[in-house]
């Protein structure tokens, strides 16, 4: 095999499959996409005086994605057209998508159906009068012509000024809006049609408020739900792989550590990832653990990566970037569904979802069922001779989650909300720790409440996360002492944040806030075996728009760390307040292409691991020895501060080009310390904790080495006909210190291609391949991770692993039988490109997996 772990054959393949992918047949392309175009279309022959043409392009945009505003503009343009009861039909299925302004639009109906049974008595009464006149003075057809046209006026004329009408559509975000009339009700005017585009492709994270990615100040990736749907991905992690300079390592089927931009590690730590606006990261560990979350890949709407560092507005731990991940609504569920998939490594999952409205109240609930095993065993049976010892877990399985996660939104008024929301994760999973620990078993319960309240432009959220669990080596050397580990985390966050707009020299557009954590850490491997932190943060950012072309993007934020306060002199930090600001500047070439502009910068605490810890495992396969663990409570925040140009541009709904060239320098990286060059003797201090003597100690801290990141990132997505979506990337990325190249952990060259075909005939196709590597003497690697493990006399030492590159082909075959049922068969690493992405990892090998969901 080749050193991209890809042979000739392997490559025929790959090139077969895409142009099968390729062929421009009948086919729907990517629905959000479709969707626009015909959106777009049908919008702008309305507005030209053609409704019927129109109509006919908005019912093609809504058999690509369904959307209720899309109801809502074919209802008003077919009661233009005077076709009432095909406009009451439209607004009763619009009605029935459960919006924000059901009680307007109903009442509006109510009128318009008592109106048509009014005209219906009229046309069906006999015309009496009429009909025994005779004579001189009897009207006749010209006169009676003339009568109905002023009198069709007249009740023209009388709707118009006394019949509420339904919402008008407004660009901003996926929900109808309402827009009221000089005479009370709503926009019956034809301007009601006139509006922006429901299906454009929108952002949150990047200022924590919904806009075009084309104005976002940050590089931003959008993984929609028909991505995800088309991918046939089981994993958050393996759907990141499609953006551009994120860094994926799988270790196995439970832990998977990601970052952006370099810099990644065991328990990755660097990204803060957020499911509908609350944190995931582990602050005892400084990691984020996916299989712990209280959501279903099914359960998402999209996901949105923001690269870069993003302290400015999400503080501690968005050092390299945000991955948003957004649930679906309840009016998206609507209904009933079920999925069940099953596959190799005894991959299962069973997911139940439930959505409804009833009057102000939308809920929606899932729940579901999730286990696979390893790629490969992480030790070997003590029946082949090594004597290592299953003492925690199942030596198969790699993860188990029992979910449920639910959530109630009351409209409160216009404008307002309340909702409550919470989930609960039953796990049971596999962690690859830091040092030299290995495969470590966690098996525990994870979980949340949540109650937030949007007072129109006042968000208010509290938050308790909450993480307990039992851990310990999965594999303990025969006749070694174990050891195990207690955790209890609970995290209590509260936040509150208002926008406000004004005209100062242009128009600006003000967003603040502050926010409240309260932290509280059980582990019996941390010192005194209870820590507490509380931490305090306030932001704020304006933007502002100088001219129609240009923005200004200005963010800046306090961070106060308990600790770094507690050591404001050593760590140089004074009243240990971090501070984050960020600068974008975007001018649009066209409507349709932007340059941006930006620096930045961003932070990292310590963890409560780095901080607290202190405990002493056993050295394996040496009797009576330990190496001890040591945390420090002075320790710096890491630090990261970037520079940006960026370019995005969309063409006619055919084509988005995306780029990025950026500068970053990272200083002050938590690190274990280097093992010292002669490890002392047993003896020299004995620990009677663990009836061990101690034969290394190891310690955090702060990385004196200074690191310059320079990349490049770039993306496309085309849909060059109706029916076929085409994406790619490619990533660059070299970091350097003291001026010397480094591959660690990081491949350079990254490479992301996707084809997707939806048929009318209800087939779906997609692939996706995926390589990483780095170039080098005219050999490719995988990267260099330089990990901890035991010299021979129980030390520790520091060991390079170069791994090999690799390649990753994925293809799904789908088929939608009905509206209600669909059905799909996915493969993941096709070419059994048999490679570890971790040296400490599973051999991760091909995937095979059938799934069924229906709808009910």
């Amino acid at each position: 095999m080749s050193s991209l772990g890809v042979n000739t054959r392997k490559l025929v393949v790959a090139g077969v499959v895409a142009l099968v992918l390729l062929v421009p047949a009948r086919a729907l392309a990517d629905a959000r996409a479709e969707a626009r175009r015909h959106f777009r279309a049908g919008m702008d022959l309305i507005a030209r005086g053609q409704p019927e043409r129109g109509i006919e392009e908005l019912k093609a945009a809504y058999a690509a994605k369904p959307h209720p505003n899309v109801l809502f503009n074919i209802a008003r343009a077919e009661l233009d057209l005077g076709d009432v009861d095909a406009a009451i039909d439209y607004f009763d299925r619009y009605l029935a998508a459960d919006p924000d302004d059901a009680a307007d639009v109903a009442a509006t109906l109510d009128k318009l159906k008592a109106r048509r049974t009014a005209d219906l008595a009229k046309k069906s009464a006999p015309p009496a009068a009429v009909a025994t006149k005779t004579g001189p003075h009897a009207p006749g057809a010209d006169e009676l012509a003339r009568a109905a046209e002023r009198l069709n006026a007249i009740a023209a004329k009388l709707e118009a000024a006394q019949t509420p009408a339904p919402p008008v559509l407004v660009a901003e975000g996926d929900r109808p809006r309402t827009r009221q009339s000089s005479a009370g009700g709503v926009d019956v005017s034809r301007d009601a049609l006139r509006g922006g585009d429901v299906f454009d492709e929108k952002v949150v994270a990047a200022s924590r408020r919904e806009q075009s990615t084309l104005t976002a100040p940050s590089a931003t990736t959008i993984i929609s739900a028909d991505d995800i749907r088309l991918s046939g991905a089981q994993t958050i992690p393996e759907l990141l792989r499609r953006v551009p300079g994120v860094d994926v390592a799988q270790l196995n089927n439970s832990d998977t550590d990601v970052s952006i931009r370099g810099f990644n590690r065991r328990l990755a730590d660097k990204v803060l990832v957020l499911v509908d606006g609350r944190s995931q990261y582990q602050d005892y560990l400084g990691a984020t653990l996916w299989s712990l979350f209280t959501i279903d890949v099914a359960d998402i709407e999209r996901i949105e990566v923001v690269r870069g560092p993003g302290s400015a507005l999400y503080g501690a731990n968005a050092f390299a970037g945000v991955v948003n991940i957004i649930t679906k609504s309840a009016q998206e569920l609507a209904g009933d569904s079920v999925l069940v998939s099953g596959g190799t490594q005894s991959i299962g999952r069973a997911v139940y979802q439930h959505g409804a409205r009833s009057g102000r109240l939308a809920f929606k609930a899932s729940a579901g069922l999730d286990t696979a095993n390893k790629w490969s065993r992480d030790a070997a049976d003590p029946a082949q001779g090594r004597g290592d010892l299953v003492t925690f877990g199942d030596p198969d399985l790699s993860r188990r989650a029992m979910r449920a996660d639910a959530a109630a939104t009351w409209d409160l008024a216009r404008g307002a909300a309340l909702t409550l929301s919470g989930g609960v994760n039953r796990y049971s999973s596999e962690v690859v720790p830091i040092g030299a620990l290995r495969s470590f078993g966690f098996d525990g319960t994870a979980g949340y409440l949540e109650a937030a309240a949007a007072l129109g432009p006042v968000k208010l959220s509290a938050v308790w996360n909450h993480t307990d669990g039992a851990a310990a080596a999965e594999y303990s050397p025969a006749g070694g002492r174990p050891f195990d580990s207690a955790i209890r985390m609970d995290v209590v966050d509260a936040e509150a944040q208002g926008e406000s707009s004004f005209s100062a020299a242009g128009p600006n557009h003000v967003i603040a806030g502050a926010s409240f954590v309260v932290k509280r850490l059980g582990w019996n491997w941390i010192a005194g075996e209870r820590a507490s932190e509380v931490h305090a943060a306030a932001f704020l950012q304006d933007e502002w728009q100088p001219a129609k072309a240009l923005r200004v993007v200005a963010s800046y934020r306090a961070d106060r760390h308990p600790l770094l306060a507690d050591n404001a002199q050593a760590v140089g930090i004074p009243q240990g307040i971090v501070q984050s600001p960020r600068l974008a500047v975007l001018y649009s070439l066209t409507d349709t292409q932007v340059i941006r502009v930006s620096a930045a910068s961003a932070f990292r605490v310590p963890t409560m691991l780095e901080s607290y810890i202190s405990f002493t495992p056993p050295v394996p396969d040496k009797s009576g020895i330990s190496i001890r663990f040591q945390g420090d409570a002075a320790l710096r925040p890491e630090y990261v501060q970037g520079a940006e140009l960026g370019y995005r541009a969309g063409f006619n709904d055919r084509l988005s080009l995306d780029g990025a060239l950026y500068v970053e320098s990272v200083t002050d990286l938590i690190v274990q310390g280097a093992p010292p060059a002669n490890a002392h003797p047993p003896g020299m201090d004995f620990d009677p904790a663990s009836g061990s003597f101690i034969v290394e100690t190891s310690r955090f801290q702060n990385d004196p080495q200074a690191y310059l990141a320079r990349g490049v990132e770039l993306s496309a997505r085309a849909s060059p006909v109706d029916g076929v979506d085409l994406l790619a990337n490619y990533a660059y990325e070299e970091i350097t210190a003291g001026g010397e190249s480094t591959d660690l952990e990081t491949p350079r060259h990254k490479v992301f291609l996707g084809a997707q075909w939806r048929t009318r005939l209800g087939l779906d196709l997609s692939a996706d391949f995926a390589a990483s590597a780095s170039l080098s003497g005219g050999s490719a690697t995988g990267g260099t991770w330089v990990e901890r493990g035991f010299a021979p006399d129980g030390s520790v030492q520091l060991t390079p692993y170069t791994l090999p590159a690799y390649a990753l082909l994925n293809a799904r075959v789908g088929w939608r039988a009905t509206d209600k049922v669909e059905v799909g068969v996915s493969g993941y690493n096709l070419l059994d490109d048999e490679h570890r992405e971790h040296p400490f990892g599973n051999l991760i090998g091909r995937r095979l997996v059938a799934t069924v969901q229906g709808s009910f």
